[in-house]
Order: structure tokens, then sequence, then C-alpha cells
């Protein structure tokens, strides 16, 4: 069966340019059942402090993966993933798996990164789509999570600085490419387009193409960031409609898979 189920990585170029606030906002407009994974190697607990409110006491995610990787017991995804609370987008269930809790923990994660690849591309039989937040692109992106992207995205902002962070670390990513897909798409998502820089500048200076251009709309920003209530208007809000041009965007560019029939 061919279907166009989605496994899309979002790392950050540096700066705190707002890659995890990207990754929940498309998680949580995207068209389907998805699942959002925190698989930065640095703890930071944004979406469990900040989304979340720190409701969530025992968070299991990556935490639990681990432990079934342990007792070589079959890794399931959704089993050790919440239910992520939306208003937002279509009606369909959005799941967050929760990373690591410590400074450090991710240093013992090569071999789990390379069990949890396919769990995660074994969604695609469920109909589920997966994006994954890897954080900065110095910090360590697990190969393994490379190799079963379709889509791998860099976020930045416009400035100058931005923008040279993104030199500094993308050969990081570069490094990496035989280990994506062969037709694996690598793009960039900006934040503020036009602060100075525009998304045509970027794409002709760095060699890549721009599939996303989000608003840089802090208001709305703090909903995902910060658990802060949306506004009357939040739906069309600058940030919320330029995402949707952006799933827009990513629907029409990733290629259909081939996926198993489940029995």
């Amino acid at each position: 069966m061919v279907s166009d189920v989605a496994v899309i990585v979002i790392a950050s170029a540096g700066c705190a340019p707002g890659a995890t606030t990207t990754a929940l906002a498309l998680a949580l407009h995207w068209p389907r059942e998805t699942v959002l994974v925190d698989a930065d190697p640095n703890p930071t607990q944004a979406v469990l402090a900040g989304y979340l409110g720190g409701a969530v006491t025992d968070p299991g995610g990556l935490t639990a993966i681990a432990a079934r990787h342990r007792a070589r017991a079959e890794l399931d995804v959704l089993s050790a993933a919440l239910r992520l609370p939306t208003n937002e987008g279509p009606d369909q269930l959005r799941w967050f798996l929760p990373g690591v809790s410590h400074p450090g923990a991710a240093a013992v994660f090569p071999p789990v990164w390379t069990s949890l690849a396919p769990a995660l591309n074994a969604l695609h039989q469920r109909q589920i789509d997966a994006v994954i937040d890897v954080g900065r692109l110095g910090g360590g992106v697990p190969p393994a999570l490379l190799a079963v992207a379709q889509v791998v995205l860099v976020v930045t902002r416009t400035s100058l600085r931005d923008l040279a962070a993104m030199r500094v670390h993308l050969p990081s990513l570069q490094q990496h490419h035989e280990q994506l897909d062969a037709t694996a798409h690598v793009a960039v998502v900006v934040i503020g387009e036009g602060q100075p820089y525009t998304g045509h500048e970027i794409e002709r200076v760095f060699g890549l193409p721009v599939w996303g251009r989000l608003a840089d709309d802090p208001d709305t920003a703090a909903v995902y960031s910060d658990g802060e209530p949306p506004a009357k208007r939040h739906h069309r809000s600058p940030l919320v409609t330029s995402v949707a041009h952006m799933v827009e965007h990513l629907r029409g560019r990733i290629r259909p898979v081939t996926v198993g029939v489940s029995r």
C-alpha cells in the first residue's frame, strides 16, 4: 500500500530560534494523527514545563523506552507517550514522547536511538506521522533518527547572528547526509523573514530551499512555549496562519512511501 505518512526531523541552527515551538505547532496542526518526539540530547523539559505547565509527574517517554531497550522488549512508542491536549487543527490524536531527563543521559542513548528509529518507522503501519525535535545541530543529532526522516527542517531566525550560527553548524548535518534516505529532503524554516534577511537570500547563500516562513509572533508563540491561554483570534494569528501554510507546503513535498498492511 502506498501512503503519504511522514517522519519529519526538526533541528535548531543555534541561538534558540524557536525550533521546539515550531515542532510542537507543526505536530498540533498536522492533518493526521501525530507523535511529537523530544529527541534533544540536552534535556530542556520545554514541552513538559511549558505547553503542559508541569502537570505531568511521571512522563515515561525516552526513559521508559530506554528501560524497554535494556530489557530487550519490543518498543511501542505510544505506550511511553502522553496524550497532548489540543483544540487546534484537525480532529486527530496528538501524542508526545518526552525526552531525556538528566544531563549526560544521552551519552548512553546511541543504541537506544538505533532501536527507536525502526519503532518510529513502524508507526507507518498505523498511519501515524512523527515530528522529531533533535535540538541543536551542534549538540549531536542522532544519525539513526536522520536515517528514517523524509524531511529534515533546520529552523533559524534571519539575523546575521543566527545565520552565522547556521553556517557553523550546518556542516555537521551535511556530514551525516549519507545516513539519510537517498530521497530525503533537507530544507530551512525561517522565523521572522526580513529581519533583516529574506528567505530568498538565505536560499541563495546556503543552497537549501526555504519550506517554511513563520511569523515572528511572540504572543501566539507563548501559547506553545509557555502554555499561555490562546487569544480569541488565535486561529487567525500570524503564527498559526504561517504554520498552516508550512503544513500545506510540506504535504505537497513529502514523497509517498510503501507501508505494510497490518492484520
